[in-house]
C-alpha cells in the first residue's frame, strides 16, 4: 500500500510536468500551422517586446531591444494578447507637444502637419494629423499622429527623433510657444491676505 502511495504521488508529480511541456507542444504546433509571427518579426507581448530570433515547439525566443534574449513559452504566446507589428508594415507614430493657452491649435495643427509630412520616411500623408488632446496645466496638449513604414530603415527612434525635432523648430519659426511649467499666486483668494499686506508684515 506505501509502495502504490508513492508511486501515485510521483506520478501524479510527473503528471503535473509533463501537463506544462505538452501545453507548451500543442500550442507550438497550433501556433506552426496559424503562423501568428515568423522569426525576424517585431511582437509585443506583456513583458517583451522585440524581435523573434527561433522558433522551438516549446518556446519562443525574442531578443528585445536591449539586447537580451527572452525566452517564451509557446502557451503564454498562445493564450495571451500578442501585438505583431511586422505583418501590416507600417506603424503609426504618436508624439505629444504642448502650446501655450495664448497660440491657436488650428494654426499649430496646420503647420505641424505641412512640416511633419515632408519628412521622407512619412507614408500615408493624408492620415497625418494633430489632435488636441486635453488641458494641461500651463499649456493645451496636442498629440502629433503620422504612419511609417515598419520596420524600415530609418528605425523607429530615429524617426520620433527627426519628428520632435521638426516640430520644434516649425513651432518656433512660427512663433508658436512650448511653455515651461507655470504657477499663478493668487494672494487675493478668499481667506487668504493680499500680497501687499503679506509684505508689510514682513
Amino acid at each position: 500500500m506505501s509502495l502504490l502511495a508513492g508511486a501515485g504521488i510521483i506520478g501524479l508529480a510527473i503528471g503535473f510536468a509533463f501537463q506544462d511541456m505538452t501545453e507548451n507542444l500543442i500550442a507550438g504546433f497550433v501556433m506552426g500551422v496559424r503562423k501568428p509571427f515568423m522569426v525576424g518579426d517585431i511582437i509585443r507581448t506583456k513583458d517583451c517586446f522585440g524581435t523573434v530570433s527561433k522558433i522551438n515547439l516549446r518556446n519562443t525566443l525574442v531578443e528585445n531591444f536591449y539586447g537580451q534574449l527572452s525566452y517564451i513559452p509557446n502557451k503564454i504566446l498562445f493564450k495571451n494578447e500578442l501585438q505583431n507589428y511586422t505583418k501590416l508594415g507600417k506603424r503609426r507614430i504618436e508624439v505629444p507637444v504642448g502650446i501655450s493657452y495664448a497660440d491657436d491649435p488650428e494654426q499649430a495643427r496646420e503647420v505641424i502637419v505641412e512640416a511633419i509630412n515632408k519628412l521622407d520616411f512619412v507614408v500615408n500623408q493624408k492620415e497625418t494629423d494633430v489632435y488636441a488632446e486635453s488641458f494641461g496645466d500651463s499649456s493645451i496638449n496636442l498629440l502629433v499622429w503620422f504612419w511609417i513604414d515598419y520596420p524600415a530603415d530609418p528605425g523607429f527612434m530615429v524617426v520620433r527623433h527627426q519628428a520632435i525635432c521638426t516640430i520644434n523648430r516649425v513651432l518656433a519659426d512660427n512663433d508658436i510657444l512650448i511653455p515651461f511649467p507655470i504657477r499663478t499666486m493668487d494672494f487675493n483668494a478668499k481667506g487668504s491676505t493680499t500680497l501687499s499686506v503679506q509684505l508689510s508684515q514682513e
